[in-house]
């Protein structure tokens, strides 16, 4: 164990031996009360890791850990001390909670319940709140940051860090291995902890970083093509004033310019079915929930039933409508035409009333 040497103002130079964690339910405890010690930071500049929750349960038990960052990447840590014996086991640990959490979250939504009970026992505040307050960002702009962590879980795009207090030479070589040789990203996270006086210093090292991949296994990643036939499709026979917005291979916005940004149309590629939907994503719009509801159990081109899903975007709401994907494209489109046409006014003649209604 390497010593470090301190000392104030050039003088009094004093020798501080490394302090060992004694459990790793410290260590997992440590990193959930600072998260600023994992340093992703040296993945990309800039880059904070939020460690959302502990111990989240999967079928293949506990991760120690669940970290995102700014971008809705997704981090399954492990925590492992140097003298546990299952050490050498750890990435194939690691690689089965990711498997696990991949293939059996199929619910976003209750996923995201999990996620705002942690954190309201943790912080007394629900996830997509926590997430604003700590990369500090305005709480609309969360919601870009929870689509991509939804279609980052529904590919199994999951990043991994193991974080031990010492990574002996031959761990350092099969993480090395494994990200040069697979579309994986496993990050070794070396903790030095040392104590003094009131004083607690951790020096981190991050490895694995020092591979460079030629493709990312996100430029791996490519838009379906039953979905790109129908976003080519629309661009060519647009509903009058409203093209397509965004860039994400799951999903094009479709909106009047006049709206306000919480409020729009959406094509949503989601287990091999197009959805046609309406969404709720911001409390300035909530209040058209009441007026949306009412659409519930219409068809689309009389076969495709339109649902009100009330547990969408933090209870706001959404209309939704799967068609399956295979369908020609421009049965798609007349979809979303349709409750276009259907819901456009209601929500013109809503807004109207409330911008005009002087505030009490």
């Amino acid at each position: 164990m390497m010593p470090i040497i301190i000392s104030k103002h050039g003088q009094n130079a004093q020798v501080i031996n490394q302090s060992p964690f004694e459990y790793e339910d410290s260590l997992q405890e440590y990193i959930h009360r600072n998260p600023e010690s994992i340093p992703v930071y040296e993945l990309q500049e800039n880059k904070r890791l939020y460690v959302a929750v502990r111990e989240l349960s999967t079928n293949s038990g506990p991760i120690d850990a669940l970290g995102i960052d700014e971008d809705g990447d997704l981090y399954v840590i492990e925590t492992k001390l140097w003298k546990n014996p299952d050490k050498r086991t750890v990435i194939a640990q690691a690689l089965d909670y990711g498997a696990a959490l991949w293939k059996h979250t199929t619910d976003f939504a209750q996923f995201l319940s999990v996620l705002d009970r942690e954190t309201q026992k943790t912080h007394g505040m629900d996830f997509q709140e926590k997430v604003a307050d700590f990369f500090g960002i305005e709480f609309a702009q969360t919601d870009s940051i929870i689509e991509r962590m939804s279609q980052n879980l529904q590919a199994g795009v999951i990043k991994f860090v193991i974080l031990m207090d010492s990574i002996g030479d031959r761990l350092k070589d099969l993480i090395l291995y494994v990200n040069q040789n697979s579309q994986f990203g496993i990050y070794g996270v070396e903790f030095k902890f040392y104590k003094h006086e009131e004083y607690e210093i951790v020096i981190p090292k991050i490895f694995g970083v020092e591979v460079k991949k030629s493709i990312t296994t996100r430029a791996k990643k490519s838009i379906d093509p039953h979905f790109a036939t129908v976003i080519e499709y629309y661009e060519k026979h647009p509903v009058t004033g409203m093209t397509l917005l965004g860039g994400g291979i799951t999903y094009r916005k479709v909106k009047p310019v006049n709206w306000p940004d919480g409020v729009h149309y959406e094509l949503l590629f989601q287990n091999d079915m197009i959805k046609v939907d309406l969404h709720l994503e911001s409390d300035d719009v909530a209040f058209l929930g009441e007026h949306l509801k009412k659409f519930d159990g219409t068809l689309l081109q009389g076969k495709y039933q339109i649902s009100w899903d009330d547990k969408y975007s933090r209870k706001r709401g959404r209309l939704t409508a799967p068609i399956s994907k295979t369908l020609d494209p421009s049965i798609i489109v007349a979809a979303i035409k349709e409750l276009v046409s259907m819901t456009k006014g209601v929500i013109d003649n809503e807004l109207k009333s409330k911008s005009s209604t002087p505030d009490n």
